[in-house]
């Protein structure tokens, strides 16, 4: 796998002269890290681990949690950089108000979760009995944000 790892990293170099945009890193437990060529994605490879270094970010996976990686667009829409918030085939409803991402349709007691565009894990709430949670932005600067339910995702904007 570091060899291989290697040689994808290595091949991003070239990955821009056939419209390719981010390094992709999927995980043996289903999740999925993009990094864009532009963040200039770095990888170090020790005995026990791959380090991937940004511009933005560095996250470490050891090598037993890597199911692959491998160079390709990326999935967001390449109009904005942003997927719509409400997605086909689910029964889930994110909406921003204010600096408030609220969620409904969910199950009680389900977690929804808030990330970084590097990946990083800024917050968590859970549904309450309507189903619903609200996972406040206040804190955080404005830029896009990733919010998981289950096994959805969704790309908001925090203007």
């Amino acid at each position: 796998m570091k060899r291989k790892l290697t040689t994808v990293i290595a091949l991003g170099m070239s990955a821009v002269a056939w419209s390719a945009s981010c390094v992709v890193v999927e995980q043996t437990n289903g999740d999925k890290s993009e990094f864009l060529l532009s963040t200039t994605p770095q990888v170090k490879c020790d005995s026990n681990a791959i380090t991937l270094t940004t511009t933005e970010t560095e996250i470490v996976f050891s090598y037993s949690d890597v199911k692959k990686a491998y160079i390709s667009e990326a999935s967001s829409s390449p109009e904005s950089g942003v997927e719509p918030i409400l997605q086909k085939n689910t029964s889930y409803h994110v909406a921003i108000n204010d600096a408030t991402v609220i969620v409904s349709g969910m199950r009680e007691n389900e977690s929804v979760n808030l990330f970084s565009m590097e990946g990083k894990l800024l917050c968590t709430a859970q549904a309450d009995a309507d189903g619903k949670a609200k996972v406040s932005l206040s804190q955080f600067i404005k830029g896009v944000y990733v919010v998981k339910v289950g096994s959805q995702t969704f790309k908001i904007v925090r203007l």
